[in-house]
This record gives C-alpha cells, sequence and structure tokens, in this order.
C-alpha cells in the first residue's frame, strides 16, 4: 500500500489558509481542516470517577432489562390479544399472569433507568461545578 500523501487542490488550499483556519493538510484524498476550539479540563477525583463509572453501569443494565421486559410484555399481550379464545383456561391464566408481571418488571426496571441517568447527570453538573469552584 503506498502511504505518500495526495496533494491537495491549490485553489481549496489558496482560499483556506485565507480564512481564519489555522491548518490545513491532505493524505489520502482527506482535507483536514483544524478550527480553533476551547477545551475545558476539568479535575475530577478517582472515586467521583468510580461513582460515575458504577451509575453509568447500573444504567445500562435497567435499560437492557427495561427494553427487555417491553418487548416480553408486548409479545405476551400480542398472544393474549390474537389467540386468547384457543387457549386453555389455565394457559391463559398464566400467559395473563406473566403480561402482567412483565408490565411490573418493566415499570421497576423502567423507574431504575430514570433514576440512574438522574445520578449521573447530577454528578456531571456537581462535578463540572466543583471544579469552576476550585478554578477561581
Amino acid at each position: 500500500m503506498d502511504k505518500t500523501p495526495i496533494k491537495a487542490d491549490t485553489a481549496l488550499v489558496q482560499k483556506l489558509s485565507n480564512s481564519n483556519i489555522t491548518n490545513v493538510e491532505s493524505k489520502s484524498c482527506v482535507t483536514v481542516v483544524d478550527l480553533p476550539r476551547t477545551i475545558v479540563m476539568h479535575r475530577v477525583q478517582e472515586s467521583e470517577l468510580r461513582d460515575l463509572g458504577d451509575a453509568q453501569l447500573a444504567l445500562n443494565m435497567n435499560l437492557a432489562f427495561f427494553t427487555f421486559m417491553g418487548g416480553v410484555f408486548i409479545t405476551l399481550a400480542t398472544v393474549l390479544l390474537i389467540s386468547h379464545q384457543a387457549l386453555s383456561d389455565r394457559s391463559l391464566m398464566a400467559v395473563s399472569a406473566l403480561t402482567l408481571a412483565s408490565l411490573v418488571l418493566g415499570a421497576y426496571y423502567g423507574f431504575g433507568t430514570w433514576k440512574a441517568r438522574t445520578k449521573i447527570k447530577q454528578g456531571i453538573e456537581r462535578l463540572i461545578s466543583d471544579s469552576r469552584e476550585a478554578d477561581v
């Protein structure tokens, strides 16, 4: 594979270099335009970072089970709506109980998702505000 850079279009480079853009390079038919940005660094303690990681893990687990329970509920509700007349009383009660259980568990995991998401947002806002206070 040939790794020699390909030169950029001269007119494009001239046009971009006359603007406020600081750096223009081209390699392999890609033009990289470096625009000025402000990067803000915040000081974070290891324990705070671990807390956010744990909350993110809780969010991911709750969201996965919430989505799973939503799918189970839709599946079982569809079974009830389509074939409730063909099911025996015992099967009808079992599918009804499982549908209700999936709805309750879906609500539980949905609440856990909302709670974990709120905890993460508050943690991030707290870290940002604490870092800004420390810089002053």
